[in-house]
């Protein structure tokens, strides 16, 4: 990330927070995938619990809402969701974001709670657009 970062000079640009992403903050465990895996590693939590499996490593992060360490009204965000099973959990860090901000969200989900997404979204006002596969598309923009 940091090598892109700096190869398309955007190093004053962009804000990298080492830290998990959830709902409270303090430490929790990442699970490493194995390494044939590109890049699905996930925090442990009851949503998404620790798998028994060969190659997994763990480890202790922090983790942060996003509300307590960014304080953005009034502007347009577009947000690209992938946590691996922690969609409710970095969604719920968030809402006075989503809330305080016109948004455009892509939110990858691989699981069965697609209707408790819409309905989060629609309890902050926002509207379904669409799915592609397992990406399902919100914004509370009126003229998209």
């Amino acid at each position: 990330l940091m090598a892109n970062i700096a190869a398309n000079g955007l190093q004053k640009k962009i804000l990298v927070v080492a830290s998990a992403l959830g709902d409270r903050p303090g430490e929790v465990t990442l699970m490493e995938a194995g390494r044939f895996n590109r890049g699905e590693s996930w925090i442990a939590h009851p949503d998404k619990p620790p798998e028994e499996a060969a190659g997994v490593a763990t480890h202790i992060v922090n983790q942060i809402r996003f509300d307590d360490i960014f304080a953005i009204a009034g502007k347009n965000i577009l947000v690209k969701m992938d946590v691996e099973g922690s969609e409710f959990h970095a969604l719920a860090g968030m809402e006075r974001t989503l809330r305080d901000n016109l948004c455009y969200l892509q939110v990858e989900l691989y699981s069965d709670r697609f209707e408790e997404l819409k309905a989060f979204f629609a309890r902050l006002g926002y509207r379904y657009l669409k799915t592609e596969y397992i990406d399902h598309y919100f914004t509370n923009f009126t003229d998209l």
